[in-house]
């Protein structure tokens, strides 16, 4: 009996001693198509998106793992500067944007690091950022450029923007009534 009470206790030692396993997913919020901003978004004036039903991207641990390494292991910034995004995500409570026209840099809860062309290009990659723009369009972007097309690379055409026209008849695109891909990527076994 005294043995069985020992093991009883050593049990529930264990267990409670344990600490809980932290699931971090990256949600990720971006349009779905290729933009030209009149004036670019802030980091965070997409942030409405992030309480909507997502789309589930699972990838291998082993990459899952090493994204979340290298974004914990950013480089703060020596430079000051105010960036513009369309692409933010989260990581726990942590919010990334990348900015739009120096994707050298990200903002990391506000303060600006200095992100890999490669971390970037798997990231991007990783959240089917580059399925919802066409071939044609891609051929500009510098990560492909640099990189090609990712294996994973399959279009898909996603929502359409709210087309409006000004007092000329010439059509802008309202990133207010815009639909914001969201996204959320998870490791799998």
């Amino acid at each position: 009996m005294k043995y069985i009470i020992l093991k009883l206790f050593s049990i529930i030692l264990f267990t409670s001693c344990r600490q809980p396993i932290e699931k971090k997913d990256i949600i990720a919020s971006f349009p779905p198509n290729d933009l030209e901003y009149n004036i670019p978004p802030k980091c965070g004036e997409n942030e409405a998106y992030f309480n909507k039903d997502s789309e589930i991207v699972l990838i291998k641990a082993i990459e899952f793992n090493s994204i979340i390494d290298r974004l914990e292991n950013l480089k703060p910034s020596k430079e000051s500067n105010a960036c513009s995004s369309d692409f933010s995500f989260f990581v726990g409570e942590d919010k990334y944007c990348s900015c739009i026209y120096d994707e050298r840099l990200m903002t990391k809860n506000g303060q600006l690091f200095e992100i890999s062309d490669s971390l970037l290009f798997d990231l991007k990659t990783a959240l089917t950022y580059y399925n919802s723009r066409t071939k044609e369009n891609l051929k500009y972007d510098p990560l492909i450029q640099k990189f090609g097309l990712p294996q994973n690379y399959k279009f898909q055409r996603a929502e359409e923007a709210s087309i409006i026209y000004d007092e000329k008849g010439n059509e802008e695109v309202s990133i207010l009534d815009f639909k914001f891909q969201l996204v959320t990527l998870s490791g799998s076994k």
